[in-house]
């Protein structure tokens, strides 16, 4: 029996912040890294389409009352994400070392 797939949308947000990404690491590093790292993401994204429940709450955005977005890892990155019905919308990519009260703040998702 094949397992119910989600949707996943990406926002435009997070199109840029993977564009960020890889423009840095091509930058700082060289392209396959580049590549490996946004593929690592790419994975996290099918991961989400099969499984979005897996991830867990982000405990920085629970701890102000904003219930609604999830986090999945993709090591060094960590995927926020939203599901409404049959569909995952992820709504930033950030390295995990990134405040995300700030990014919230810079995007105004809340």
């Amino acid at each position: 029996m094949a397992a119910n797939r989600f949707e996943v949308l990406v926002s435009s947000a997070a199109n840029k912040d993977l564009q960020v990404i890889s423009d840095f690491y091509i930058l700082t590093a060289t392209d396959s890294i580049a590549e490996k790292l946004i593929t690592r993401i790419e994975t996290g994204f099918e991961a989400l389409a099969q499984f979005p429940e897996r991830g867990n709450s982000v405990y920085e955005l629970v701890f102000i009352g904003v219930i609604q977005y999830k986090q999945l890892l993709a090591k060094p990155f960590r995927l926020i994400y939203s599901i409404n019905n049959q569909q995952v919308r992820v709504h930033m990519v950030l390295h995990q070392k990134q405040s995300i009260q700030k990014a919230l703040i810079q995007r105004n998702l809340r």
